[in-house]
């Protein structure tokens, strides 16, 4: 019933719906509980039994696939890849689950029922706060470095300033308070008091053109500054990498000295 109107919203995403996870656990549960009653059916023992077995079989082959990935430079596994101190760890893990998954899937009795839930649980716990949070980070774009080189450009880092709303990766690696203005439209609404600032720029961003909202309102801006400015750095945020760049955030610096009294239009190249 929550579906429609938390998950199948306009402009929701499937974490809006991660508030309702446990009143879908306490589903589950009495799902779980049913096939491993002893008064169930004979149909629904087995069905547990084949679950339980069915996880074995996957911890197993995932244990292999990360391991492969981890050990042999394959690239078309590189998202896969693992730290081998962690490596070690997960894969021991893995099989004992594995183990204790077969092991309880021979007799559905309460206390190897109850041994079954708690390994699967902590398997995809530690599968999920580990691997899959590794491979996340892998597969994603590194804002250390960048950030760093741009801070030791800067006076202060509280001195950054957005031009609109600058993208939530960027602000969130950066570590100081950045200051949002709107997008200038004339030289004179730019802070005389500001050297340096930030803007997003997306695929479809153009000279005349670019977009200033956050994909649910509807809002656009000129593509070019009223005033001259250098390109500091163009740091790609996806938090995948991509060949094309979905969301950059630009840099920049204002060039000083009467540029913003009668300033020439710039016009930044767009990467």
């Amino acid at each position: 019933m929550t579906y429609p109107s938390v998950w199948l919203a306009a402009g929701a995403r499937g974490r809006y719906f991660m508030p309702l996870y446990p009143c879908l656990a306490v589903l589950v549960g009495l799902v779980v509980e049913h096939c491993a009653d002893r008064a169930a059916c004979l149909d629904d023992r087995r069905v547990w039994r084949l679950f339980l077995r069915g996880a074995a079989i996957a911890a197993v082959v995932a244990a292999a696939v990360v391991v492969v990935a981890s050990v042999l430079p394959i690239p078309r596994l590189d998202g896969a890849r693992q730290p081998l101190s962690f490596l070690a760890v997960w894969a021991t893990a893995a099989l004992v689950s594995a183990s204790i998954l077969v092991w309880a899937s021979i007799d559905e009795r309460v206390a190897r029922t109850q041994i079954a839930i708690i390994t699967v649980c902590t398997f995809l716990g530690l599968t999920s706060a580990g691997a899959l949070l590794n491979s996340r980070v892998n597969g994603g774009n590194d804002l250390t470095s960048a950030i760093a080189h741009i801070k030791e450009q800067m006076p202060l880092p509280e001195s950054l300033v957005s031009l609109g709303r600058v993208y939530h990766r960027f602000a969130y690696c950066y570590h100081s308070p950045i200051r949002q203005i709107p997008w200038p439209l004339a030289a004179g609404e730019f802070p005389p008091n500001v050297t340096f600032f930030c803007f997003d720029r997306r695929p479809g961003d153009t000279d005349q053109m670019r977009s200033g909202s956050d994909n649910r309102i509807g809002m656009t801006t000129p593509g070019t500054l009223p005033f001259e400015w250098d390109t500091i750095a163009e740091i790609p945020c996806d938090p995948v990498k991509r060949s094309q760049h979905h969301r950059t955030v630009v840099v920049g610096r204002v060039r000083r000295g009467g540029e913003l009294a009668n300033p020439p239009i710039s016009r930044p190249s767009l990467r």
